[in-house]
C-alpha cells in the first residue's frame, strides 16, 4: 500500500486525478514485490471540470455517485480506503450487496453505507488501520487526508514487530500520578516481570487528546514509534532506558521506563530549591555532555 500511495502522491503531485482506482488497476511484479498502477483512460487533469460519471460503482465516492456531480483529487482518497479495506480484509466491496442493482449500491454509498470494518483483520500491531481506512472514505471530501498525509502515515506498520520487549499490562500496579500532559500521563509504578524481582518503574500512558482528528492521533502515534525506535538505539548510563511497551485496558500505548527516585534537574533548582554545590553542577554538566 505504500508503493500504491507513493504513485498516487505523483500523480496529485502533477495535477492529475486517476479517477477509477480500484484492484483490477494495480499491477504486480517482480515476484509480488513491485505495485504499479495502470488503466489510464480515466485520468483527467484537476484543472478540468469533473463531472462525468467514471469509476468501478463500488469505489466511486459519493460525490461521484451523485448526479453532475462535481470531485476533485479527493475521489482517489476515497478510492484507496476502499482498496486498502479489501486489502486487509480479503474480500470484495459490499459483497453483502451482490443482489442488489448498481443504481440502489450506489444511493446507499452517497446515505453513507461502507464496507463493514470490522472484516478487516486487526492485530494489536494493526489497530490504527481501521481509522485510516474510516477517515478516507468519509463521507465529506474535504475531510479526507490528502495522499501526502496518507504517505506519512503507513510507514507506522513498518516499526512492528518492536525490537524491545512487549510488557504485560497485568503485571504493573499503578502507585500514582507524577506527571500529565496533553498527550498522556506519567505514573510512578511497581512492575513484577515473570522470574523477576519487582522494580519501581515511570509508566507513561499515551492517551492522545480527544478533541484531535484522527488523521492527528495516528501522526501522533507515528512519532511515539519513531521515539521508540530512537531511544532502543541508545544504550548509554547517561541516557535513561526503556524497559519495555504494552497497551493498557483501554488500548492506550505504555512505555515502561526507568523510574528517576531523586526526579528531575529542574524540580531540584525550582520545585525542592536545594542549590547543588560547584563540583555538582560540574559533574551534571559533564554526564549531559
Amino acid at each position: 500500500m505504500l508503493q500504491f500511495a507513493k504513485g498516487v502522491e505523483y500523480l496529485h503531485s502533477i495535477n492529475i486525478v486517476h479517477r477509477d482506482l480500484k484492484t483490477e488497476n494495480l499491477l504486480l511484479f517482480n515476484e509480488y514485490r513491485k505495485l504499479k498502477i495502470c488503466d489510464f483512460g480515466t485520468v483527467k487533469e484537476l484543472a478540468t471540470l469533473n463531472t462525468e460519471l467514471v469509476g468501478t460503482f463500488s469505489y466511486m465516492a459519493p460525490e461521484v455517485c451523485i448526479s453532475k456531480g462535481k470531485y476533485t483529487e479527493k475521489c482517489d482518497i476515497f478510492s484507496f480506503g476502499i482498496i486498502l479495506w479489501e486489502v486487509m480484509s480479503r474480500k470484495k466491496p459490499f459483497y453483502e450487496l451482490k443482489d442488489m442493482n448498481i443504481l440502489g449500491i450506489q444511493n446507499k454509498v452517497v446515505s453513507g453505507a461502507r464496507p463493514k470494518i470490522n472484516d478487516v483483520i486487526f492485530c494489536d500491531k494493526l489497530d490504527y488501520i481501521g481509522p485510516i481506512i474510516e477517515n478516507c472514505w468519509d463521507n465529506v471530501p474535504e475531510n479526507r487526508p490528502t495522499i501526502k498525509e496518507l504517505y506519512d502515515l503507513l510507514p507506522i506498520y513498518r516499526f512492528f514487530p518492536l525490537k524491545c520487549k512487549i510488557v504485560n499490562f497485568d503485571d504493573i500496579r499503578l502507585i500514582e500520578i507524577i506527571g500529565s500532559g496533553s498527550y498522556g500521563v506519567v505514573h510512578r509504578a511497581n512492575w513484577k516481570p515473570s522470574h523477576d524481582k519487582e522494580k519501581l518503574v515511570a509508566l507513561k500512558i499515551l492517551h492522545g487528546r480527544s478533541e484531535d482528528s484522527i488523521t492527528k492521533k495516528i501522526i501522533h502515534s507515528v512519532e511515539i514509534l519513531r521515539e521508540i525506535q530512537d531511544i532502543q538505539k541508545c544504550v548509554h548510563p547517561n541516557i535513561i532506558p526503556l524497559y519495555g511497551v504494552c497497551k493498557d485496558p483501554n488500548n492506550n500505548l505504555c512505555l515502561v521506563a526507568e523510574y528517576s527516585e531523586c526526579g528531575s534537574v529542574y524540580n531540584f533548582l525550582h520545585i525542592m530549591n536545594f542549590v547543588p554545590n560547584f563540583y555538582k553542577q560540574i559533574d551534571w554538566l559533564r554526564q549531559w555532555s
